[in-house]
């Protein structure tokens, strides 16, 4: 019996290569700026009732993105100088 189980390597690569694939796309959710969420306008045309709050969706995944962004950064500072530039050339920029 082990107190930590053994680590699957290949998941663990898996799951790294996948995070990072999404850093353009988390990138682009944290940079929108708060101003593009728009308040419910009112009018007299009736609609289909909504019950969910899109602006409140848009804000909370704003800011899940951001964190998200945050923490791939922060891991990312503990690679050694060439992995991290080969990363970030990889994953972290549009060219």
């Amino acid at each position: 019996m082990t107190l930590i189980p053994q680590i699957d390597e290949q998941k663990s690569r898996d799951n790294a290569r996948d995070l990072l694939k999404a850093y353009r796309r988390l990138a682009r959710m944290a940079g929108r700026p708060l101003t593009n969420y728009k308040s419910p306008t009112i009018d007299d045309m009736p609609k289909a009732q909504s019950f969910s709050n899109l602006a409140e969706k848009q804000m909370i995944d704003h800011f899940s993105a951001e964190q998200e962004i945050k923490w791939i950064d922060r891991a990312m500072q503990f690679l050694s100088f060439e992995s991290y530039w080969v990363l970030y050339f990889s994953y972290c920029t549009d060219d």
